[in-house]
Formats: structure tokens, C-alpha cells, sequence
């Protein structure tokens, strides 16, 4: 019976070493470009499944245990190095891509939050001025933020401590999330009347769109996302666009009115 039971035991551990073996090869096969997991973001999807594999091998282990002799055996010993070595270069990988990835979201939190909220760049003519960019803009808040907000959450919920700067553009989501939705809105009215204008018209409305221009133009200059103006700078704007659409309507009624009046003449001419 003992002699049945140790052959049972060593099919087991057979088994096991075989489980081993394919963990480590896929593990050494994947861990530069490790497969998505879950759709979590990059870093946290690397520790995420670099832990599954971790956890694959580690509850059988745990079982074995509580057979110590099994584990004293020759192919015991073997399996358990084996389990030991792995763990410890998952342990490893973990630490050194939270590490990374810890030891520089300070500086991208900082250097994407001092970016302008609209984009493209603007230039600084040879006088010094500067000039707007030539529609059409966009909404300048990087990827690389939306990607550490990502990072943070997850890795926050597998329990890893989240830096301060990655904490507190995290807990700004909400806020960013309005800001970027509220100036997609902007803008797409801005454009919406812009490019409706005719030549003529940007000539009859020199002064006015030059006005508008100006209501935008901090949004590529003066504005970042750590600015407590951007509300105010939304509500500018968008009154801005307004008035200026206003005027247009009244240009195109008196336009149109006066292209009636040369059409009733023109036709009395004839007649």
C-alpha cells in the first residue's frame, strides 16, 4: 500500500513539475510583451498576469505542504526549487515594473499638467507675439495622463501604493473628464461657425472674428490643467461664439436682403 501510495504521490508531483515547466516557458516566452490581461492598462496588466501564473503554481504547492514527505522526496525537492525559482523571478518582475513605473509618474503627472488645454502648438512670431494656430484645434489632454489614471486605479486595487502626484491626478478624473467633454463641445461649436464662414464674410467680419479669436486664444497660451480658470474660461468662450454667431445671422439677413432688392431691380430692368 505504501509503495501504491508513493507511486500516486509521484505521478503528482510528475504532473506538477510538468505544470512548472510550462508556467516558467511561458513566462520567459511573454514577460518582454506579456499577453493584455483583462483590459487592464500596460504595467498593471504585466504584474496582473505575471501574478496569475504565480498563483497557477502556487495552490498546488500549498496543498503539498501538508504532505511534508512528499515534498522531501527527490522529485520533491526538485518541484520545490523549481516553484521557489519561479516565484522569486515573478517576485522580482513585479517589483521592478512598479518600481519603474512608480519612479517616473511624478514627472509625467508634472510635464502633461503644465500643457495647454488646446492644441495644436501656437508660435511666437520674430516679434515676439503669439500667434494662434490655424483651426482645425483639439482638446490637448495627453495620453499619457489618461493612461497614469489608469494605472493608478488598477494597481491601487491589487494593492500597490499609488504616489502622490499619480494620486492626486487620479482623484481629479471627474474634473478632467468634464473639462475635456466641455471643450470638445466648444470647439466643435467654434469650428461649426467658422468653417461656415465665406471669404467675403471673414472681411465684413474682420473685427468680430478677430474677437473671437482673442476669447480662445489663452486656452493655447496661458491655460494648463492644473488652472483653476478653465469654468470661466469655458463661459468666455462660449458667449464669444454666440455673439459672434449673432452678428453672422444679422450679416446674412441683411446679405440675403440685399441680394433680393438687386434681384427685383435687376428683373425690372429687364422687364
Amino acid at each position: 500500500i505504501n509503495r501504491q501510495m508513493m507511486e500516486k504521490f509521484d505521478d503528482i508531483l510528475g504532473r506538477y513539475n510538468i505544470e512548472l515547466d510550462i508556467a516558467t516557458k511561458l513566462f520567459r516566452e511573454h514577460k518582454v510583451c506579456p499577453p493584455a490581461y483583462k483590459n487592464y492598462p500596460k504595467v498593471a496588466g504585466a504584474i496582473a498576469w505575471a501574478h496569475s501564473l504565480f498563483l497557477q503554481v502556487k495552490k498546488p504547492i500549498m496543498r503539498f505542504r501538508s504532505m511534508e514527505s512528499l515534498l522531501k522526496s527527490d522529485r520533491g525537492e526538485l518541484v520545490k526549487g523549481k516553484y521557489i525559482e519561479l516565484a522569486k523571478t515573478i517576485d522580482e518582475y513585479v517589483h521592478f515594473h512598479y518600481k519603474t513605473w512608480s519612479a517616473h509618474v511624478a514627472e509625467i503627472a508634472a510635464v502633461n499638467l503644465r500643457v495647454p488645454v488646446l492644441g495644436p502648438p501656437g508660435k511666437v512670431d520674430s516679434a515676439g507675439h503669439f500667434q494662434l494656430p490655424a483651426p482645425p484645434y483639439k482638446v490637448n489632454f495627453s495620453r499619457e495622463l489618461v493612461m497614469l489614471i489608469r494605472e493608478s486605479k488598477s494597481l491601487d486595487k491589487m494593492g500597490f501604493f499609488v504616489p502622490e502626484a499619480a494620486a492626486n491626478v487620479s482623484l481629479q478624473e471627474e474634473k478632467f473628464a468634464s473639462y475635456v467633454q466641455q471643450l470638445e463641445s466648444m470647439l466643435a461649436r467654434y469650428h461649426r461657425v467658422f468653417d461656415s464662414l465665406i471669404p467675403v464674410e471673414r472681411i465684413v467680419l474682420g473685427q468680430q472674428l478677430a474677437e473671437l479669436q482673442e476669447s480662445i486664444r489663452p486656452g493655447f497660451d496661458r491655460l494648463n490643467w492644473n488652472s483653476l480658470h478653465v469654468p470661466t474660461f469655458l463661459v468666455s468662450c462660449n458667449a464669444a461664439i454666440q455673439t459672434f454667431s449673432s452678428r453672422l445671422t444679422q450679416v446674412r439677413k441683411q446679405s440675403a436682403s440685399i441680394e433680393t432688392i438687386l434681384d427685383t431691380i435687376t428683373k425690372k430692368e429687364i422687364g
